[in-house]
């Protein structure tokens, strides 16, 4: 049972990191000028449910298609149940915000306030539809945040984050930017427990989170849009 809960645990980490294309597509020197002046919308997506993995909940998986089933199932409630009661955010939010207000004193961008409008298409047409007032669209996406424990020290926990961000051009519907970072601790001697993790509200998770999020930042300013 410990060799499969291991694998399940490898086999979760892998889909986290492959679940999305992680093509990188820098801006270029012609349209980061055409920033200047136009208007930028923020995308707004409902975050995808946190998974929240222990040993046991994995040791599910191990009981074929229904196994599977039940072992997801459980993650997410247990993840959502964590994110409700402790008030914990998804970073895309801040990421984008950040970028925003990046664009907005280096490339002199305009960003508009928030429509309200929500977008849950990942198709590029789709979302630049949702958002016709604005010349530009940013759209940060989370598609995995989750707790996972170490295969090879099922006490200890780490929080990986999967994150893509896209600008689109709306009148053409054309990518400009693109890339996704992902997060995977390696253990070290301070990884912390499950208890650890979620002790007082959570700050462990929110901190660990905090530093996907700056990281996010920092990779999509220098490599993605040469700020």
């Amino acid at each position: 049972m410990k060799t499969i809960s291991r694998l399940v645990t490898l086999a979760l980490v892998v889909s986290l990191s492959s679940c999305v294309t992680q093509k990188t597509t820098p801006i270029s020197q012609a349209d980061a000028a055409k920033l200047k002046g136009a208007t930028l919308a923020a995308a707004d997506r409902d975050p995808p449910p946190f998974t929240a993995m222990t040993a046991s909940k994995a040791a599910l998986g191990a009981f074929g298609i229904i196994g599977a089933a039940a072992s997801a199932a459980a993650m997410t409630s247990s993840g959502e149940k964590i994110v409700k009661e402790n008030g914990v955010q998804d970073p895309a939010d801040q990421i984008s915000r950040e970028l925003a207000q990046a664009l907005a004193s280096s490339r002199g961008v305009k960003v508009a306030a928030s429509t309200g409008t929500k977008v849950t298409s990942d198709k590029v047409k789709e979302v630049a539809a949702a958002y016709p007032g604005s010349d530009y669209i940013l759209d940060v996406r989370t598609f995995n945040w989750a707790s996972v424990y170490f295969p090879t020290s099922w006490g200890h926990y780490r929080v990986v984050y999967h994150v893509r961000m896209r600008l689109i051009e709306t009148k053409t519907g054309r990518i400009v930017a693109e890339g996704f970072h992902s997060r995977i601790p390696e253990k070290t001697s301070t990884s912390p427990t499950l208890d650890q993790l979620l002790a007082n509200q959570a700050a462990r998770l929110k901190q660990e989170l905090q530093l996907a999020t700056t990281e996010s930042v920092a990779h999509f300013k220098r490599n993605v849009l040469g700020l």
